[in-house]
């Protein structure tokens, strides 16, 4: 097997979401991540751990170093183990609605990140998303990998779009798809 490859070019990796799931498919686009995106994508990772700074007890000023901290933690982290991913900024509507960062090895496609802001969660533009990457492994004869933290809400979604998990360590849950022709 050759090689799985995710494409850096937006407009060859663009059509894997316009094709790929009914009428939520046709609203979104991708675009390659520009640095002009660090305000948005920060605000967007505030989104994800909106709930947990609620629960805290902090206050505001050290909730949002806290999530500045974590931030920049989490793109050094993204940078540093997967220099060549596929930096994907998810615009709905021509609007910043979300990332897909993609990553790459020999048999296999990973999502390092999908994130929406609340806005965008719920009307199918995730399953677009992650079916669409599908598509992609699929015509490829890669698995699709990704690791998910343990009862987050997203695990329902990739469980019912066909990924089973593989096992659990440091509070992540490891998940696979393989594509209906791959037995291993």
């Amino acid at each position: 097997m050759s090689e799985c490859r995710v494409s850096t070019d937006v407009a060859a990796a663009a059509p894997w979401v316009r094709g790929a799931v009914g009428p939520a498919a046709r609203r979104i686009a991708l675009r390659q991540e520009w640095p002009t995106d660090t305000a948005f994508l920060h605000r967007l990772y505030a989104t994800t751990r909106a709930e947990e700074m609620a629960a805290s007890g902090w206050p505001a000023l050290t909730c949002r170093q806290f999530l500045a901290d974590q931030f920049q933690a989490q793109d050094s982290h993204y940078r540093r183990v997967h220099p060549a991913a596929a930096r994907h900024i998810v615009l709905v509507q021509r609007q910043r609605a979300g990332r897909l960062y993609l990553g790459q090895a020999a048999d296999e496609i990973r999502i390092i990140d999908i994130s929406l802001l609340p806005a965008a969660q719920g009307k199918a533009i995730g399953t677009a998303l992650i079916r669409a990457v599908q598509e992609n492994a699929a015509a490829q004869g890669c698995r699709l990998a990704l690791s998910v933290v343990i009862g987050n809400s997203a695990e329902r979604l990739y469980l019912r779009l066909g990924f089973c998990p593989l096992f659990d360590g440091a509070g992540r849950r490891e998940m696979v798809w393989r594509p209906a022709d791959q037995t291993s």
